[in-house]
């Protein structure tokens, strides 16, 4: 789930995913996500659901290539006024397992609607069940980010922080549940 602006404008993004594995050389994913606005001129909040998926690639245990689309088919969200057009984005990006303990990312997006957003960043995992995050992005901005993952068992939670120069602190949550077979 994410939450950008303040009182007077607002956005949230929540979604619920599935994905499963396809053996061990690549999963395929599918999220819906509830994406809503805020406006305080009409004092109402406006929403739509999203469809998102993605497909991953396992080219060595320790090189995943990844791609994803988010609102492909770009749903109108209407307002009071007029229709926001909610942009599509194409991301691709890998993750390099340097060692058992240190990830290397990349990606690349492109929204339909603007420009290119490059991003990279690490993740060290400090003990079994805790990571540490660390990254930047630039689209219109070079924009840095820190981050921690904490894992049980089957439940892992992801607690992000962007520090945006014009929007200031951007906060993220995620939470995941990876069912295991019997």
């Amino acid at each position: 789930a994410s939450y950008t602006g303040y009182s007077q404008y607002n956005e949230v993004l929540a979604g619920v995913a599935l994905s499963r594995n396809f053996g061990s050389v690549f999963q395929l994913g599918g999220q819906a996500n509830y994406y809503s606005v805020y406006f305080v001129e009409v004092n109402k909040r406006y929403a739509v659901f999203i469809p998102q998926f993605g497909l991953q690639v396992n080219l060595s245990p320790a090189v995943t290539l990844g791609f994803s689309t988010f609102n492909p088919s770009q749903i109108l969200l209407k307002t009071a006024s007029l229709p926001k057009i909610l942009p599509s984005v194409f991301s691709f990006g890998t993750k390099w397992k340097m060692t058992d303990d240190f990830n290397m990312l990349v990606q690349f997006d492109k929204n339909m609607s603007s420009g290119y957003r490059i991003a990279g960043g690490f993740e060290y995992l400090l003990k079994d069940f805790v990571t540490f995050k660390t990254g930047v992005y630039k689209a219109e901005y070079l924009v840095p980010s820190l981050g921690f993952g904490f894992k049980l068992s089957g439940l892992k939670m992801d607690l992000t922080a962007d520090l945006h120069p014009v929007l200031g602190l951007n906060s993220r949550a995620s939470v995941r549940y990876t069912f295991q077979k019997k």
